[in-house]
């Protein structure tokens, strides 16, 4: 993932975050980072998607804020 975004010429993680984060509370979720994935066409299994969330959710409260999602797209 970060290969792609450092090929772009401009990425804005927090447009990102939002088209993620479809019920609007500020946070990323479990089922939203599923459902964004499928929307893409991509399915991951829940192994994959269960590591790249906590990746994100730093302090294991079981949503990603966008402060750790936007440091873990970069790392």
């Amino acid at each position: 993932m970060r290969e792609a975004i450092s090929k772009r010429l401009y990425f804005d993680s927090h447009a990102a975050f939002c088209l993620i984060d479809t019920d609007r509370d500020d946070f990323v979720r479990m089922k939203e980072l599923r459902d964004f994935f499928a929307n893409q066409g991509f399915y991951a299994s829940d192994r994959e998607l269960e590591g790249l969330f906590n990746r994100l959710d730093v302090d294991r409260c079981g949503k990603i804020c966008y402060e750790h999602f936007r440091r873990g797209l970069m790392q």
